[in-house]
Order: C-alpha cells, then structure tokens, then sequence
C-alpha cells in the first residue's frame, strides 16, 4: 500500500522520508475549489510549483504534483511543474475525454499520470477514458460525493461507485479516500477504510490532514509500518471474511449517514 502526504514543508518531507511513507504530494489545485466546496470544511493547499523542486532538492522522495482542472493555462503549470521535478502529475476535476486527450499528449510520457475520478461527467464516460495509458486512477471521494449529492463522502461505496470504477481499471495502480494512523479515523476508522482498500485491490490511499495532529507524541516510522502491516493482513483474508466485514463497514456507513441526516 502506497501512502501519500500533501505537504510543502521540509521538515515534514523528511520525517515521512524516514518513516518510508511513499511520496508527497504538492497541491495546486485552488480554481473554483473554495466555490466548489463552499460550507464542507475541506482541505485547500497553498502550495505552489516551486515547492516541487524545494522538497526534490531536500528529499530523494517521489513527488506527485495535482494540477489545476484542465484549463488555458494547463500547458504551461504542466511544463513548470515538469522542470520542477515532478515524477508524478495528476489531473483533477476533467468531465471530458478531450480534457484528458490533451493533458496526456502534454505530458507525452515525461512523467507518470494520474486520473482523479471527481465528478459525475467522468463517471458517465468512463468507458472514453480507458483508451488513455495513463498509470493511475484514484477516486476524490470529497467531490464526487458533493457531485452525487451524499451526505458522508463514503456514501460511493455503499453505493458501488468506487467498485465500479475499479472495475473499469482493473490493473491499474488505484486509490480512494483518505486515512489517518490505524487506531484513529473519524467518522469512519481507519481501519474499515484500510480493509475496504485492501477489498479492491486498492494499492494507493491519501494520508488526510488529521494525520498530522494524530501523529504527536507518536512515532511516525511505526505508525507507518502499522498501517502497511494491517494492510497485508486484510490482503490474506479468506473470501467469507472479506464479504462478512464488508458487509459490517456499509453498515457502519449507513449509520453515519443517518447521525447526519
């Protein structure tokens, strides 16, 4: 399971370095966020292109780069971004094929790509995206869920919508969601989400920003190992516990689901 941090600071790049989470991540994307996601109490980075090269400068890490939604200016944030030292970029917020087209002709191959399923457009057309040899699909729970109306982002799994997209990329490095360290997580724990991960084959998971407040006073390399281990015991569950625990998380999901009715 590979575990990635937004952050843009040094000292944090190496603490995750050392405790061998897999890479971090440098957000731009701000357009029409703050809009988009007015009232839901999300995460909006201040982070900028050359923090990509400030944190490649300071840690042999891989760095992931989330870009803007396509746009005029997506050509050149993609060049900068490049030139900075980027190993990966993803591209968020696209509705169309010809949106996806361009971004991958961009980037032509100079860096892995990844696709950030997030509104219900690309849902709708999933099947225009597969002609793309992209490396990456992960799923924004946050904003697919406001697309879909839901009121507890984890919802698109209840729903089948995560499965779905899954199945559509079924050999491709792949993600969802978001989790802290193993024995915190809230509304949903920690460890359903790893479990639920681990259900689809889903080798890529966020570390939410909840993580950097429950990692005080702990040791982060252990923690790290902690998640990475539990993921490999849900990896090795027999098919009736992976069914019957399932079946106990879309429960758990249907009660918070109700508490915020």
């Amino acid at each position: 399971m590979e575990l990635m941090l937004f952050t843009n600071d040094v000292a944090l790049a190496k603490a995750a370095y050392n405790a061998k989470i897999d890479r971090l991540v440098i957000d731009l994307e701000r357009k029409n966020k703050s809009t988009r996601q007015q009232g839901y109490h999300l995460e909006i980075n201040d982070h900028k292109i050359e923090d990509i090269k400030k944190i490649k400068t300071a840690v042999p890490i891989k760095v992931m780069c989330r870009l803007n939604a396509f746009n005029s200016g997506t050509k050149n944030e993609i060049e900068e971004a490049l030139n900075a030292g980027a190993d990966i970029l993803m591209l968020p917020m696209f509705k169309t094929p010809l949106e996806v087209s361009q971004f991958y002709e961009i980037v032509s191959k100079r860096a892995n790509t990844s696709l950030l399923f997030e509104t219900k457009e690309a849902i709708s057309r999933i099947n225009h995206f597969k002609e793309f040899d992209v490396n990456e699909i992960y799923v924004g729970l946050n904003d697919l869920g406001i697309a879909y109306k839901v009121k507890f982002p984890y919802e698109l799994i209840s729903k089948g919508i995560v499965e779905y997209v899954r199945e559509q990329f079924p050999n491709h490095d792949f993600g969802f969601g978001g989790i802290t360290v193993l024995d915190k997580g809230f509304p949903l724990p920690t460890k359903d989400i790893i479990k639920e991960l681990a259900r689809l084959g889903a080798n890529q998971v966020i570390i939410r920003r909840a993580f950097k407040r429950d990692i005080v006073k702990k040791n982060m390399k252990k923690e790290v190992k902690r998640l990475k281990n539990f993921y490999k015991v849900c990896e090795s569950r027999s098919e009736e516990r992976i069914k019957n625990e399932h079946l106990k998380v879309i429960e758990k999901i249907k009660n918070i689901y109700i508490e915020n009715i």
